[in-house]
Formats: structure tokens, C-alpha cells, sequence
């Protein structure tokens, strides 16, 4: 007869560990042993087992000989003000009108993923990094930081796996690698909206439904406010025309004093310059304008000639063209593309 007093103990396949990601089985190797709960008995090792499980192949459409094929949908925002980049995608099952009976069994299984794990993989002068794990995603979006300044990779490539226990690149766990993106300068560029189907009639509207119209309903709002009076266009040397939020342009205002009630004759000649507190991505537009601080006779003879403009610095000289006492400053208006 059983002992009564024996306590039992259940281990649903839930409370189990993800599964092992290797690149081509998504096998997970699984051993164990039964501990008591004051942990002073505990069983014998379990026989050796081996799981695998379903990979993403048929899932997605996932081609590990293309990646980038994958049939996710996805948007990607990069923030250059905040510096943060926002990845948002929806499992494509759940886009299916009128399912199958196998249809509608993918939908479950991929409407009920609850965590999902991000990579992301920086490039810097056309040298790519290893992929790097950052992070659990308890929903279909993630955003993270990324770093700036000089040094700082130029472009980012996201990638979304099934979680495993081994973090690694595994295109067996894998939904989605994304286009590279440019985190320096994100200009017109259209974001890659997905088209949201119409529900059935009697459909239920579940989370992710609802989380499509919400984004559709942003990315009109986006577009309606950038209107072309919002944008200004830069000609500098060193790129091309460009089109940008005037929001997105950075303007630099600066002074410097030339002379202070000085003496000065038409053979006068003061060189000055100004650095730039952050850099530019390219030699940005200057403006310089004499100011007659004084208002004197010789402070209305004045000329100022730009010499030399880099990213980080402009160099000038005033020249007089008639003599006496003054004092005069140089205003600088600085435009240009942020670095």
C-alpha cells in the first residue's frame, strides 16, 4: 500500500527550460533528477533524453540561405534626437483571413509566444559585428539604445529568435533579420508599413489586432505632420542636396569680438576663428555679419571674408577699409547636418 504521507510533485512541460538552439534541429538535451523539497533526498539521474522541436523554417517562411526573405512584417524607427531605435513586427499567421484548419493551428501556436529574443548587430565603416543577444522581448516590439559619437556604429541589423538557453545567431530559432538600417542620418525614408486586412465579420479583435490599428493610426499622424513646410534643404560640401526636418537640422549661433575701441586703418587685418561645441556631419553653411558695436565712422567700413570650414571649426578676417577708433563683433548663423 502507497504511504500516504509521501508528497507528490507534478512538473508540467511549461515549467520545463526553452529549448536548445543549434542551426539546423533546435534540439535540447535533457537530463534530471528529483530533489525533496528540505533537499536532503533526492533520485537517482534520469536516462539521457533528446527533444527537438519545431523550427522556424515552416513557420515563416524563413530561408537560412536569405534571410532578409523572411515574410514577418516589420517597422523600424530610428530616433536620432533620443538615440533609440523601436522594432516592431507581427507573426504573419495572425494575417491570414479566412484559415485553414492548419492555419488556424500556426495562429494559436504563434499568438501564444509570449517572449521572444532580440540580437542586434552593429556596423561601423562598413565592418560588421558579431550579433549580440540584448535582451527578452514580452511583446512583438523592443526598443534600445544605441550608442553615438565618435566611434559609434553607423548602421544596426535587428534580429528576433525563439528564446533559447545558449544565446547565439541560430537560423533555426529565427523569425526575422531586418534590413540594415542607418542610425547617423535617417532621412526620407519611408517607413515599411504593413497592410492591415480587413477583419471577417464577427471577428474578434485580440491584442495584436488592436496594436495594428493603433500603429496604422501613428504612422498617418507621422505622415500628415511631415509636410514639406517642416523641411529645409541643406546644400553642403561634401553631400548632396538633402531634404530634412527643419527639427533634424542643427543651427549653431555664435559671437566673437574682433576689437575693443581700437585704433584701426585701412591696412587693418584681424584673423579670427570659432569651434563648434559639437561636430557636423559635413562642413556646414556659415553666415558671418560685422557688427558696429560702437557705431563709429570706421565701424561702417568693415568687411568680414570666410577662409577656411570644417565640420569642427570656421576661419575668418575682418579687413577695414577706412581709419579710426571702433569696436567690432562678428555674429556667426552656423546650419548643417548633425554628426
Amino acid at each position: 500500500m502507497a504511504d500516504a504521507g509521501i508528497k507528490q510533485t507534478i512538473i508540467k512541460s511549461s515549467d520545463l527550460p526553452p529549448t536548445l538552439g543549434d542551426n539546423e534541429t533546435l534540439t535540447y538535451t535533457l537530463r534530471y533528477r528529483i530533489l525533496s523539497e528540505d533537499k536532503n533526498r533526492f533520485s537517482h539521474w534520469s536516462p539521457i533524453k533528446q527533444i527537438t522541436i519545431n523550427n522556424t523554417f515552416d513557420e515563416t517562411g524563413f530561408d537560412p540561405n536569405n534571410p532578409t526573405t523572411t515574410s514577418i512584417p516589420y517597422n523600424i524607427d530610428v530616433d536620432n534626437q533620443s538615440h533609440i531605435v523601436h522594432i516592431s513586427w507581427t507573426m504573419p499567421s495572425l494575417l491570414i483571413v479566412n484559415p485553414t484548419e492548419e492555419e488556424k493551428l500556426l495562429q494559436a501556436q504563434q499568438a501564444a509566444i509570449t517572449e521572444f529574443d532580440v540580437y542586434v548587430q552593429w556596423e561601423t565603416d562598413n565592418v560588421l559585428g558579431d550579433w549580440i543577444w540584448v535582451g527578452k522581448s514580452p511583446s512583438t516590439s523592443y526598443s534600445l539604445s544605441y550608442p553615438h559619437g565618435s566611434g559609434a556604429p553607423d548602421h544596426i541589423k535587428v534580429r528576433i529568435q525563439k528564446v533559447t538557453i545558449v544565446k547565439g545567431p541560430f537560423d533555426a530559432a529565427t523569425y526575422l533579420i531586418s534590413a540594415s538600417e542607418n542610425l547617423n542620418w535617417y532621412n526620407n525614408k519611408r517607413r515599411k508599413m504593413s497592410k492591415i486586412p480587413l477583419p471577417e465579420r464577427g471577428q474578434p479583435l485580440d491584442v495584436t489586432y488592436i496594436y495594428q490599428l493603433a500603429e496604422a493610426i501613428n504612422d498617418v499622424a507621422t505622415e500628415v505632420s511631415s509636410t514639406t513646410s517642416n523641411y529645409a534643404t541643406v546644400d553642403t560640401t561634401g553631400s548632396d542636396k538633402a531634404n530634412v526636418k527643419t527639427s533634424e537640422l542643427r543651427v549653431v549661433a555664435g559671437r566673437v569680438e574682433i576689437f575693443n575701441n581700437t585704433t584701426v586703418t585701412p591696412t587693418t587685418e584681424k584673423d579670427f576663428f570659432y569651434n563648434f561645441t559639437t561636430n557636423f556631419k559635413y562642413a556646414p553653411i556659415v553666415t558671418a555679419t560685422p557688427v558696429n558695436v560702437g557705431n563709429t565712422p570706421a565701424g561702417k567700413n568693415v568687411s568680414v571674408i570666410l577662409k577656411n570650414i570644417t565640420t569642427s571649426r570656421v576661419e575668418g578676417s575682418v579687413k577695414f577699409g577706412a581709419s579710426g577708433d571702433l569696436s567690432v563683433w562678428v555674429n556667426l548663423i552656423i546650419v548643417g547636418i548633425p554628426n
